[in-house]
């Protein structure tokens, strides 16, 4: 499946960085281009690309991002596990687009009936 993640700086609503992310059975993760303060806020857009269907959409609003790792434990799932920096500020906020639930972590699942993208903080 493909994973499609960029990250927007929330001030000036432009990309800090995009990448498309090809996911199979290994875990795959990515690392941002800069180094982000530890209270620097970023938004992660993903998008993620189940076979034949259109691809469900996540958010996610943290602070002090480092890395998210993506794995595929079951055909159906996409595990999106997000590391930040740690701080008096650490935020994260979770959205799913397929059902509006939200949630201030640590996770959030995001179900359509068939897939499900889990999103960790």
């Amino acid at each position: 499946m493909v994973v499609y993640l960029t990250g927007i700086n929330p001030k000036s609503q432009t990309p800090e960085f995009s990448a498309q992310i090809q996911v199979d059975l290994q875990p795959v993760e990515y690392r941002a281009v800069r180094v982000f303060g530890v209270d620097e806020a970023l938004e992660l857009a993903i998008a993620v690309g189940f076979p034949n269907r259109k691809p469900m959409q996540a958010s996610a609003s943290v602070t002090g991002f480092l890395s998210i790792k993506f794995t595929r434990k079951y055909p159906t799932r996409l595990d999106a596990d997000i590391e930040h920096s740690v701080s008096k500020k650490k935020k994260c906020h979770l959205l799913c687009f397929e059902d509006g639930s939200s949630s201030d972590g640590p996770c959030l699942t995001c179900p359509d009936g068939e897939y499900q993208i889990r999103i960790c903080c």
